[in-house]
C-alpha cells in the first residue's frame, strides 16, 4: 500500500512548484467547487465522498491570515527564524448508523482542535512546526473540551516554476500523539455498546499517527486549481488492539477549482 501511494505521488513530487512573481493581495474573494475523499474517522475501513460548492475568501494580514496556503491563523509572534501562531484543524462528524464497525454505538461529533504552534524557518524551503491543541467537539446540543492533541510538523517546500504560473505547494512529514480522553472518542468501546465482535476496550493515551501529506496550488489568471494527497500510518497507534482500529493506514485526498471574483489592489 505504501509502495503505491508513492510511485503515484512520484510524478506530482517532480513538477512540484513555488513560483511567485507579483505579491500576493491583502485580500480576495470568490466561488469554488472540490471534491475530498476521507476515512469516516481515524483507522476506519469505510469512507466518505463529496463534492460541495462553496464561496471563497482569502485575507493576508501581517497578524490574522487566511489563504489557501496555510489555513487560519493568527500570529502571536513573528520572526525571521521563529515564529509562534494560534492555529486549528478538526474532524468531521459521523452518523454511526452509516459505519458498520460503530453500529449500535453514539455518533461521533464535529472535533475542532485549537492551540498554539510553534514555527521554526529553517531555510527558505524547509519549515519544522510543534503544535499543542485543544480538542473540542460538540454535536450542536452540546459542546465541551476532548483532550489535547500534539503534532511535529516537516515541511519542505521545493522552489520549482512550472510554465512560470503562480503555484504554491509542499511536502510534510507529521507525527500525532494525544491524550486518553480525545482517544476515548474514536478507540474506546464501553461495555454497554461490546458484543461478540465488538469487544470492551478502554482506550490509551500516547501515539496517534505518521502521517506524509503532498499538497499543490496553480493560478491561471483568476483561476486556480488545487489537488492534495494524504496518507496516514497507525501501524504504531496506541490503541492498535481497539476493536474499532479496522485500517493500519487511511489515504485521503482532493482537489478542487476555485474563480476569484475580485481582489485588494497591490
Amino acid at each position: 500500500m505504501k509502495m503505491k501511494i508513492i510511485f503515484l505521488l512520484l510524478p506530482l513530487i517532480c513538477t512540484q512548484a513555488f513560483a511567485q512573481s507579483n505579491p500576493l493581495p491583502l485580500w480576495e474573494y470568490g466561488f469554488g467547487v472540490g471534491y475530498l475523499h476521507y476515512a469516516h474517522y481515524p483507522t476506519s475501513n469505510q469512507t466518505n465522498d463529496i463534492v460541495l460548492p462553496f464561496p471563497t475568501f482569502q485575507y493576508r494580514g501581517k497578524i490574522l491570515r487566511a489563504d489557501d496556503r496555510e489555513g487560519t491563523r493568527a500570529y502571536l509572534l513573528k520572526g525571521d527564524v521563529w515564529s509562534l501562531e494560534f492555529s486549528g484543524s478538526g474532524l468531521p462528524a459521523l452518523s454511526s448508523k452509516n459505519n458498520s464497525a460503530r453500529t449500535g454505538m453514539p455518533d461521533l461529533p464535529w472535533m475542532a482542535h485549537m492551540g498554539p504552534q510553534a514555527i521554526a524557518k529553517l531555510s527558505e524551503s524547509f519549515e519544522f512546526k510543534l503544535g499543542f491543541f485543544q480538542a473540542m467537539s460538540t454535536d450542536f446540543s452540546l459542546t465541551k473540551t476532548n483532550g489535547q492533541l500534539l503534532h511535529a510538523k516537516f515541511i519542505y517546500k521545493p522552489q520549482i516554476k512550472i510554465y512560470d504560473l503562480p503555484s504554491f505547494g509542499f511536502l510534510s512529514f507529521e507525527f500525532k500523539t494525544a491524550s486518553r480522553d480525545y482517544l476515548a472518542t474514536y478507540f474506546e468501546v464501553i461495555p454497554e455498546f461490546a458484543n461478540a465482535d465488538r469487544p470492551a476496550y478502554e482506550s490509551r493515551s500516547g501515539f496517534l499517527s505518521t502521517e506524509f501529506q503532498y499538497y499543490q496550488a496553480i493560478k491561471i489568471k483568476r483561476t486556480t486549481f488545487y489537488i492534495g494527497i494524504s496518507l496516514a500510518d497507525y501501524s504504531m497507534s496506541a490503541n492498535q488492539k481497539s476493536p474499532l482500529h479496522k485500517a493500519d493506514q487511511n489515504l485521503s485526498y482532493l482537489a478542487g477549482v476555485t474563480y476569484t471574483l475580485g481582489e485588494a489592489e497591490n
